[in-house]
């Protein structure tokens, strides 16, 4: 027998035929029943671990094939046409590096060839591959052109500072287009120098320390919101012309006025404030300060006392000028005051919480609507009494039931109740006594028929008849073992097939068996006539 031997990628080396010695590689390979065959495969591990090592190449390589050659210390692979030498460790025949500063750096095989990243710039390697990117936030120190172009930044440009490399303003020398300016986190954006702007600026909010005009001409604005408003000198602020607020104004200091202070536009005309306590002069036009309003209440009203009694004869009394009367709650009463109608309620609170509840007559108390209670229980050892009809509409749970039940509705109950009897439900949410079916703790008896629809298991099973409910034999599909006698209505023989005490015996392995001298008239296959 021929062996046929597959390289790696499953073209075939060689056909080796029974006896022979295949020389056509680098490795002797013998066929079936070569004689000495175990020098050969020794030798040829040996030169698979040297990996061929002499001063000569070897013949017949095959592609991939190493061989060292002793002569100049080197690792060689044959690469279809020759060998090549394979770089090792330590070898000075590497690569040079060389910057933008012509400093170049020498890297030997087996040193580690790192490109980094510098300002703005990452270096990331994924398997063979080397990408190098610029970061999403560049932090240069200047941007310019290469030639006399300006520089077009064709999107949003977000900045979290612009600001001059010298003492002088920013200049934009021409017009600043842009949809946005915005800061890339939650700062705001600085302009440390100046910034001269001929346009419009518009904006929900500016927080500045100077705002002035770039020629003789005012500083319009048309819609001023601000928290402070304040002079950089000692002088007051001008304000040329009128000012309308819509909002609250607030002055630290005094509020100065030359001729009257109007307030709403159909209010009164202020001219004064007076310090008068009689308020004699009764001016339209003048405000009176507070000194003079307490001055003029206590000398009107003056300090009266009122006085209060209940029906037990406690008495009380305040002072109109300096106290209050409190009407205040109890238990499960709660007491409110309706402002501007002067009314005081007393209501009784939703949740009352008593101890007690009685008639105030020989009558009962009565309850006209639902009564929710989380517990019912007497003030004494006696039993809570209901003297009427108890509707629950819910649950009723108690620790025990005293009586005999027979007033009770939509209990269970159980029909045919016997001793050891298996209760079973009744189609009706009850329960019945199966008089045939019952347990006395160790045996289950049932009286009639027992069907499964799935497998009934047993380790003994003491029948008097095993039968089918229905014209079908039944059917024993494992073996079956019978200790006793196996008895049948005579003329039945069922048949038999398989084995039989070592003898097979077929479909007609039983039929008419004839005892006499000489040979019956027809028959069938499996007849038997023992001939006398």
């Amino acid at each position: 027998m021929a062996y046929t031997i597959n390289k790696t990628d499953g073209t075939i080396l060689a056909v080796i035929q029974e006896g022979t010695l295949d020389t056509t590689s680098s490795v002797s390979l013998p066929g079936k029943l070569f004689q000495n065959y175990g020098e050969i495969i020794n030798e040829d591990l040996i030169k698979l671990l040297e990996n061929s090592a002499s001063g000569t190449a070897p013949t017949a390589p095959l592609t991939g094939e190493l061989w060292y050659d002793t002569t100049n210390g080197k690792l060689k692979v044959y690469t279809g046409s020759a060998f090549l030498n394979i770089a090792t460790a330590g070898d000075s025949n590497g690569i040079t590096l060389v910057g933008d500063d012509s400093t170049g750096t020498g890297v030997n095989i087996g040193e580690t060839f790192k490109i980094t990243g510098g300002r703005n710039i990452v270096s990331t390697v994924s398997d063979d591959t080397l990408t190098i990117s610029s970061l999403d936030h560049i932090i240069v120190s200047e941007i310019s052109a290469t030639d006399s172009a300006s520089i077009k930044i064709n999107d949003v440009l977000q900045v979290n500072q612009i600001e001059s490399s010298d003492s002088t303003g920013l200049q934009i020398n021409d017009t600043l287009n842009v949809s946005t300016i915005a800061s890339t986190d939650s700062t705001a954006i600085r302009i440390n120098d100046g910034i001269d702007v001929y346009g419009t600026v518009s904006a929900p909010s500016m927080n500045t320390s100077d705002i002035s005009s770039y020629d003789s001409t005012a500083v319009k604005i048309t819609n001023l919101d601000i928290n402070v408003l304040s002079s950089s000198s000692s002088s007051a602020i001008q304000v040329q012309d009128a000012v309308n607020i819509s909002g609250a104004l607030t002055v630290n200091g005094a509020l100065v006025s030359d001729t009257s202070l109007s307030i709403a536009g159909d209010g009164a005309t202020v001219t004064g404030i007076k310090d008068e306590d009689d308020m004699s002069s009764n001016s339209a036009t003048k405000l009176v300060t507070q000194q003079s309003i307490k001055a003029y209440v206590d000398n009107e009203l003056g300090g009266g006392t009122l006085e209060f009694s209940d029906l037990s004869s406690n008495t009380g009394s305040i002072s109109t000028k300096t106290e209050e009367i409190v009407f205040a709650g109890g238990n499960s009463i709660t007491s409110s005051v309706t402002a501007g109608s002067n009314t005081v309620t007393i209501a009784l609170d939703d949740n009352i919480i008593v101890n007690e509840i009685s008639s105030s007559d020989s009558t009962a108390v009565q309850i006209n609507d639902i009564l929710n209670v989380n517990q019912i229980a007497s003030a004494d050892s006696t039993e809570v009494t209901v003297e009427d009809g108890l509707r629950v509409k819910g649950t009723v749970t108690a620790t025990a039931f005293v009586g005999d039940g027979s007033g009770l509705t939509g209990t269970l109950t159980i029909a045919n109740d016997g001793n050891n009897r298996i209760t079973t439900a009744d189609g009706s949410s009850g329960l019945n006594g199966e008089a045939n079916l019952t347990f006395d703790g160790s045996t289950l008896a049932v009286t009639g028929a027992i069907t499964a629809t799935t497998t009934v298991t047993a380790e003994t099973v003491d029948v008097n008849i095993l039968q089918s409910t229905d014209s079908t034999a039944i059917q024993v599909t494992e073996a079956m073992n019978v200790s006793g006698a196996i008895t049948a209505p005579a003329g039945v023989v069922a048949p038999l097939t398989g084995t039989v005490n070592s003898i097979t015996v077929g479909s007609n392995g039983t039929g008419t068996r004839t005892v006499s001298a000489s040979g019956p008239s027809g028959g069938s296959d499996g007849d038997i006539w023992y001939r006398v």
